[in-house]
């Protein structure tokens, strides 16, 4: 056989077997794609799933705190309904406008902390009892791990301890130093 043959025969035999080669690398990069995608699609699924689960276990936690909050307050003419708020915006937030609202009587310091200190601690006596009725794997769900269970409590014994001291400083006040 002629060299030039056999080169040919070569060359030709190496781009096949490089075609052939791409061709399964392609093939191969096709599949994880298609695997990636798939594993996307699916955790989205999952994410919107605990998202339905979430909002299943927080409608209902929501409803119960803002009756125990709001529920008695009804609205004036022109203000808005607490209890309404706290239904459509969240029970936190609405704790948090009622706070704010605090900030009106700042010219009496120690009646806008008891004002702020009332507020967070008659929260905290409706979140963390539901909450401790939960399943842990319910709380985990909606963020309420054992760790910011146990910051919760910390929080409410902290801000309820405060409350009593200032309500002492306001009966100093008052009705003079007993």
């Amino acid at each position: 056989m002629k060299p030039i043959v056999i080169i040919v025969i070569a060359v030709v035999c190496s781009v096949g077997a490089m075609i052939g080669v791409l061709g399964i690398i392609q093939g191969l990069d096709s599949l994880q794609y298609q695997q990636k995608q798939n594993e996307y699609e699916h955790e989205l699924v999952r994410q919107e799933e605990i998202e339905k689960q979430v909002v299943a276990l927080e409608t209902p936690l929501n409803r119960e705190i803002c009756i125990d909050l709001f529920a008695n307050q009804m609205a004036m003419a022109g203000e808005s309904n607490p209890y309404a708020v706290c239904l459509e915006k969240g029970s936190r937030y609405a704790v948090d406008q009622a706070i704010s609202e605090c900030n009106q009587i700042r010219e009496f310091e120690l009646l806008a902390s008891q004002c702020e200190l009332t507020n967070m601690v008659n929260y905290y006596n409706s979140l963390i009892p539901k909450l401790e009725k939960l399943t842990w794997q319910e709380r985990e769900l909606m963020g309420f791990d054992s760790e910011t269970m146990n910051m919760i409590r910390g929080e409410w014994d902290i801000t309820a301890l405060t409350l009593k001291a200032v309500e002492v400083s306001i009966d100093d006040i008052l009705y003079g130093d007993k």
